[in-house]
């Protein structure tokens, strides 16, 4: 038991602590399939590069057919760090005869992250002042004490296609595909402090504005009721020419009401 309670109380400092100022976005899938067809999606999510270190976020989204063709979405998120949010319009078409369901949309969003690391040095003692050169890594020669302090804000401007199965069998399943091909325009700014025991400081700066695609794949699953569902959704970030530090991976369970 005792050791269990170590693993959670690590894995939650951990989170809190998250080294990455963006991540992939849990919005929703939601499969409209006619004219004033709400759908309301709220969840929580753990980010992460690769596996460790994670970061926390509530997300919820809504989105509404406003026509027989034409559909609006607004998203928030918040996490540990900072928050954004994103409007959007699209189109669907839902496969006549079938439970097939086609939606396209065009969007744009504003967010602003930020994070602070500290850093005790236990490899290299009374070393000398080294700058790391890539944020939140430590040098071969490493300083004794390290701090890092980086964020900003960011626009990103999107088109998403989504489809999927809704309505499935007796559970009211849905399963759906999306795909988000973005561009994210960043205004970053880093610094970082490196202090010897004898007192000598370096101080880095460095700022971060060249405009960087990206793509966002998600899977999402929902089952329960007709009108209220549990949502379980998986997605993944590729940005491979981002110089600033990214999760590219998510896993966020929730619930999903449709009116």
């Amino acid at each position: 038991m005792k050791r269990v309670l170590i693993i959670a109380i690590t894995l939650l400092a951990t989170m809190a602590t998250s080294c990455s100022i963006y991540r992939p976005q849990a919005s929703d899938i939601p499969l409209i399939n006619h004219r004033g067809d709400l759908h309301v999606d709220g969840n929580l999510a753990l980010s992460a590069f690769v596996v460790i270190p994670m970061n926390a976020s509530a997300n919820l989204t809504a989105t509404y057919g406003l026509t027989d063709w034409l559909a609006v979405q607004g998203y928030l998120s918040s996490d540990n760090g900072g928050g954004m949010g994103h409007l959007a319009v699209g189109a669907y078409y839902p496969v006549p005869d079938s439970k097939f369901v086609i939606e396209g949309y065009l969007g744009a969003g504003r967010g602003y992250s930020a994070n602070h690391t500290s850093i005790q040095s236990r490899y290299n003692p009374g070393g000398d002042t080294a700058t790391s050169p890539s944020l939140g890594t430590k040098n071969d020669v490493d300083p004794d004490y390290s701090y890092y302090q980086y964020g900003g804000h960011y626009s990103t401007y999107f088109v998403q296609a989504n489809m999927g199965w809704a309505e499935l069998a007796k559970g009211h399943i849905d399963i759906g595909f999306g795909l988000r091909q973005g561009l994210l325009d960043p205004d970053f700014a880093s610094r970082s402090v490196r202090t010897n025991d004898n007192g000598t400081t370096t101080t880095s700066d460095h700022r971060y504005t060249t405009v960087v695609p990206y793509t966002e794949p998600q899977l999402m699953f929902r089952a329960g009721g007709k009108k209220l569902k549990f949502t379980l959704k998986l997605g993944f970030l590729f940005m491979s020419r981002a110089e600033f530090v990214h999760d590219n991976f998510s896993l966020s369970v929730g619930l999903n009401y449709r009116l």
